[in-house]
């Protein structure tokens, strides 16, 4: 795991290290660690960071650019707890408006 994107994850979705530590249940020193790559993180561990940043494991080794903002996991939470009619009425209106933006702005 690439120590400067774990950092980049934390910082992103405003989390310390002793947070995060707490939610893996490790220490803050062990975070710190990997974050300055002294240590490695156990295959175990990098699946927990995948999980908890909602990201893959090739994001957190630096072989995938894209990553999901804390904007967009935010977004994707609220939708998750609507109910499936609701999901699939909010999914067709952006669509709709995604196509109203794409048309004006000569895009598509």
């Amino acid at each position: 795991m690439e120590g400067h994107i774990l950092r980049q994850l934390r910082d992103t979705h405003g989390i310390t290290q002793t947070e995060l530590a707490k939610e893996l249940r490790v220490t803050q020193t062990l975070i710190g660690k990997w974050e300055r790559e002294e240590v490695s993180a156990s295959k175990g561990m990098i699946k927990a960071v995948a999980k908890r940043f909602n990201c893959s494991t090739d994001y957190l080794y630096g072989l995938e650019v894209n990553a999901i903002s804390a904007r967009e996991q935010k977004l994707l939470n609220e939708i998750k707890y609507l109910h499936p009619e609701e999901q699939d009425q909010f999914i067709e209106q952006i669509t709709n408006m995604l196509k109203l933006i794409k048309r004006t702005s000569g895009v598509e």
